[in-house]
Order: C-alpha cells, then structure tokens, then sequence
C-alpha cells in the first residue's frame, strides 16, 4: 500500500515536471497538493485495512497497520516538516490535513492566520450554514469578531448577511416541481399543511439511507390529512428519478426539481429537510432527519397543539 501511495506521487511529479512554460507559483502549488494527498492517503489506511481486510483476524489487521505506521512514519515526518504555509490552504487536500501539523513549529504570525482558519472553519461548518434562528446571528458574529484575519472574518460576514436573508419565520419561497405522473404543480399548493421536505437524490448514499425511516413516517401519519411529507429529489433528470420510483414504490407525494431552482435554499448537501408551517412560513430551514427521535417529538407536537 505505501509503495503504491508513493509511486502515484513520484508519478504525478514527473507529469507536473514534463510541464512548460509554467508559473512556479503554480508548480509549487501542484507540488503541496501531491504531498498533502500522500499524508491524507497514509492517514486514510488505517479505515482502508477494515474494509480490505474484513475477512482477516483482528490481529492481523491491527499488525498490518503497526507494520503500515511504522515503513510509512519517516516519509509522513518529512513531509509535515516545514509545510506549514498558508499560501497552501487554498488547496482542498491541504485543508484536509490542517490539524496534521505542528503549529508550535511556525512563526506567530503563521499560527495566527491556521488557528484562524481552523476556528472559521469550524464556525461556518458547525454554526452558520446549519442556522436557523435568526435571532441568533448577533451571538455568533461576537465569535466571527474574534476572527483576526481579515479574508476569513470577511467569508463568515457574508455568510451571515446570506443567512439573513431567509430562514425561520420568513415565507418559503415557492418553485415549482415535476410530479411523479409527469405534471407539474409548485410547493404552494401544500399551503395550509405543515410540509416536511425531503431532498434527495438517487445517487446519494445516505439519502437512500434514510428512505426506510420516511416510510415508516408516512405509515405513523397517514391519518394526518395538516401534515404533507413530501420527497423532492434533486436527480438530473425524469427517467432515472422514475426509475428508482417504480423500484422502491414509495408512499407519499413524489415530487422532482432542478436543483438550480433551489438556490435560494442553499443546498450544499443532501440529504436535507426543511419544515414549514400551516401559513407557508419556514419552520426549520435544516429540520431534523427522518431517523431522529427528535422529529417524530416536532412532528408530534404540531400536530397535538393544531388538533
């Protein structure tokens, strides 16, 4: 395996080599990005050994990985020194491997601008793209003002202004869908409903993960006429959306949009849920999964207090 991780490399720098006429910012760019790849490949074999090797003993597997850590650490500590740059973390990979490094063997300077993007990192990722509630914008931007580096402090305000914008409390914005018998309606005409919205994909793992728990939620509030648990997938095109639908059969409305169309939405990532009330105002812009206790308790809720 480390033959093979290193050999990839060798091969991908001579490619880059063999190149012309290139801007040497370019080249040492390209040249981090093979060496990030190497250290998250070296720190990816240890779940790659249970998968590769599952029909093994444990021991072999945990030998296997001592053996692995052990040939690869010289490699790994030779890369990790003086890699600390941040000019490198506009490379994906390099971001990746972030908390790899020994900031303490770096200028203050540099320390400050990689805690700095850790931290906003961290905000936009665990605080500000999974808003909700507004009201709690003027709490989060004390910790964004704590960001000294201006480019990273000025990404996160921009993502609060968007995060403004819409959410909680604010009308859904209606578009409009293909229905599963090939007509076509828009999300208003849920109207008066609480609407439950799953946006999922056929190609999209955990999404088809979820799809056994939102039967079971279409067989628990079946009565439910105030309640529309809607499926919006997000495929490319009819046919494959159709497909998977004749396969599956699954209950409830079945529905399919451009994802283009949702940009006011923000899907980054699916699965998403999105919960809205009986008077079309957004309820919960990232509403809890269908496999989450936590929403049968919401549901359960709403439906007792309008009942």
């Amino acid at each position: 395996m480390l033959a093979f991780i290193i050999n990839a490399a060798k091969s991908r720098t001579k490619q880059l080599e063999a190149l012309k006429k290139i801007p040497i910012n370019f080249k040492n760019l390209e040249k981090a990005r093979i060496n990030a790849d190497i250290i998250k490949s070296i720190s990816s074999v240890a779940a790659y050994t249970f998968g590769k090797f599952k029909k093994e003993t444990p021991e072999f597997i945990e030998n296997y990985k001592s053996t692995f850590n052990i040939l690869s650490k010289p490699i790994r500590d030779s890369i990790l020194t003086n890699f600390i740059n941040p000019e490198f973390l506009q490379i994906e990979t390099y971001r990746d491997i972030v908390n790899e490094l020994d900031l303490n063997k770096t200028s203050v300077k540099n320390q400050i601008i990689f805690n700095d993007w850790i931290n906003a990192s961290k905000l936009a990722r665990n605080q500000i793209k999974p808003l909700n509630d507004k009201s709690l914008i003027p709490e989060i931007k004390k910790s964004v003002d704590s960001i000294k580096t201006e480019k990273y402090k000025t990404a996160l305000l921009d993502l609060l202004i968007e995060k403004s914008k819409f959410g909680k409390g604010d009308l859904a914005i209606d578009f409009m869908v293909t229905v599963s018998d090939k007509t076509k309606t828009n999300l208003s005409s849920l109207k008066g409903k609480y609407i439950y919205l799953d946006l999922w994909a056929t190609w999209c793992g955990p999404c088809m993960a979820e799809m056994p728990y939102l039967e079971k939620l279409h067989t628990k509030y079946n009565n439910k006429n105030d309640l529309a648990i809607v499926s919006l997938s997000v495929d490319d095109n009819d046919e494959i959306w159709l497909k998977n639908l004749n396969l599956r059969k699954p209950q409830g409305i079945q529905w399919r949009i451009d994802r283009p169309k949702l940009s006011a939405y923000e899907i980054e990532a699916i699965p998403r849920f999105i919960l809205i009330n009986k008077d079309f105002k957004i309820l919960d812009i990232n509403a809890p999964a269908p496999s989450s206790d936590e929403l049968i308790v919401l549901l359960d809720k709403l439906l007792i207090t309008t009942n």
